[in-house]
């Protein structure tokens, strides 16, 4: 579970670093856009120099405010932002991050196999298993005298697992 965990947030980091490279590269190719947009609540350059300390700032990009809220943006036509994605994924820089995002991919996905591989623990459980019959022919029975497994004892969860184990002989009784 916990290699899981980090290999979803190595996944997600991997994929916020191509979401920047995206925005960075579509920056470049929309420069008055890019520079015309802010985030919302910080407050653009030209109205910092007239403005109250702690006043409200208002949005930025593409919002109005009328009377009792705010309006949605207004909804660019469809299709566009596909017809957009296109021109991206065919110039020099969307291949270049779509060849690193799944660059990045093959070594999370190729990492996460060489380390389910490189650390597993290999168990003999039944070479020091030691037994004896008890009993008469047709009634006799097996006890189990130990158990030795050999594994490493300072890992916890090898232990854990290792305590939890349980012997059982079929058929166990009325043997000859």
């Amino acid at each position: 579970l916990r290699l899981g965990l980090l290999q979803f947030g190595m996944f997600l980091q991997i994929a916020l670093a191509a979401y920047q490279v995206f925005l960075m590269v579509w920056a470049k190719k929309h420069p008055a856009a890019a520079q015309g947009s802010s985030a919302v609540g910080e407050m653009p350059a030209a109205a910092a120099a007239g403005a109250v300390a702690g006043a409200p700032v208002p949005p930025q990009g593409g919002y109005t405010v009328p009377q009792g809220g705010y309006a949605p943006a207004p909804q660019a036509p469809k299709g566009e932002g596909l017809k957009k994605f296109k021109e991206f994924a065919k110039s020099k820089a969307g291949k270049l991050t779509f060849i690193g995002v799944a660059a990045a991919l093959v070594l999370l996905i190729g990492g996460g196999i060489a380390i389910s591989i490189l650390t597993q623990t290999r168990l003999d459980l039944v070479s020091n298993v030691e037994y004896t019959l008890e009993g008469e022919s047709g009634d006799a029975y097996i006890l189990l005298d130990r158990a030795n497994v050999d594994y490493d004892y300072n890992d916890s969860d090898v232990a854990n697992f290792v305590s939890s184990i349980s012997y059982q002989f079929e058929p166990s009784d009325g043997l000859k």
